[in-house]
This record gives structure tokens, C-alpha cells and sequence, in this order.
């Protein structure tokens, strides 16, 4: 499985502090593509928010990197609007990208304390049904148990597809104007 860079959506994105929006970033995806972690890594070396978003503006070989992933894949987005039963009939498709308010807990599960506003955006990957829903935070990289009745606000869903490359038709072949003129006897002469 690829590891993609957050940076490079970060700084395509323009995200400064406190974030971005979810349709936003996707958006960026859509038309900036993806590139390999390894090509604008977030490690050590980024000490300073100035650090990470860094390069300012990308230069072109980052883009191009980000162009041929979309030269190869489909990239798209959708929010899932609905209920409980909408969500999980979209996770039989891919997972969700789903609001939260980052974080409480209560009896084991994390909850959304009342009157509270989301303030991140983790991955919604399955759910025992009445019970919690399956959650991954890339942040800290765990996985956590949602209540049933936690209500996302925003849901989204994505579609990524690797596209078909049909190798170039060869050129047509050229024809004499006798070879043409054989061609077209035949074709008289079968129609009769």
C-alpha cells in the first residue's frame, strides 16, 4: 500500500491552522493527485509549521509526480447524506471520512459531548450495528470505538479506480490507389 504525502495536499490545499475542509482537500486531490510520502516526507527534520508547509509554491516536479497519479487513477468524492443505515451501506463500498469531536470518553467509547462542534476528520471503516462505530485516527494512528448514537455531521465517501491504458492503435496502413480500386471491385461484386 502507497503512503502518500500530506504535505504535498497540505501546501497544493493552501491548509494553514487550524485545518481545511474535508471537500476541500478532496477537491485538491482531485485535480493536484497524489505523490509518494518519500518525495515530500513529514519526519523529524520538520520542526516548524513554516517547515511543513514548505515548499511554498510547489515546484513543478512535485505537480508533475501529482499529474501522473491522476494519468493512472480516478480520483473522486461525494458526501453520504442519511442516517445510520445510509452509513453503513456506503462502508460496503469504501471507507467514510467522517466529523468528530476529537476527543471523550464515556463507558469506553468515545462520545460527542453535548452542544460540542466537531473538530476533526478520521476514517469510518466498519461498525458493530447498535453498538459503535470502527474508527482510524492517522494522527496518532489508533483505532477507536465510536458510540452508536454519535451522529456525524459530515460524511463523506471516496472512489479511487486504477484506469485502463489501451497501448496506441497502430497507423493505418497506406494504400495504393490500385489496391484501393481492387478493394472497391470486391466490394461491388460481393453486392451483387
Amino acid at each position: 500500500m502507497n503512503d502518500f504525502s500530506e504535505r504535498f495536499t497540505s501546501i497544493a490545499n493552501h491548509t494553514k491552522p487550524p485545518g481545511s475542509d474535508p471537500h476541500t482537500v478532496a477537491e485538491t486531490i482531485r485535480k493536484t493527485g497524489l505523490i509518494p510520502e518519500s518525495k515530500l516526507p513529514f519526519d523529524d527534520s520538520i520542526k516548524t509549521l513554516e517547515q511543513y508547509y514548505s515548499p511554498d509554491p510547489l515546484p513543478a516536479y512535485l505537480l508533475s509526480i501529482g499529474q501522473d497519479w491522476l494519468t493512472n487513477y480516478t480520483f473522486k468524492h461525494e458526501f453520504v447524506i442519511g442516517t445510520a443505515d445510509d452509513w453503513m451501506d456506503a462502508l460496503q463500498y469504501s471507507p467514510l471520512g467522517v466529523s468528530v469531536f476529537a476527543w471523550a470518553q464515556s463507558n469506553g467509547l468515545y462520545v460527542r459531548p453535548p452542544g460540542i462542534a466537531d473538530n476533526h476528520w478520521v476514517c469510518c471503516y466498519g461498525y458493530v450495528k447498535d453498538q459503535y462505530w470502527k474508527i482510524f485516527d492517522s494522527y496518532d494512528q489508533t483505532h477507536k470505538r465510536l458510540e452508536w448514537n454519535f451522529g456525524f455531521t459530515f460524511v463523506k465517501r471516496y472512489y479511487v479506480e486504477k484506469k485502463v491504458i489501451l497501448p496506441p492503435l497502430p497507423p493505418p496502413v497506406k494504400k495504393s490507389w490500385w489496391q484501393r480500386f481492387l478493394e472497391f471491385l470486391r466490394i461491388i461484386f460481393v453486392w451483387k
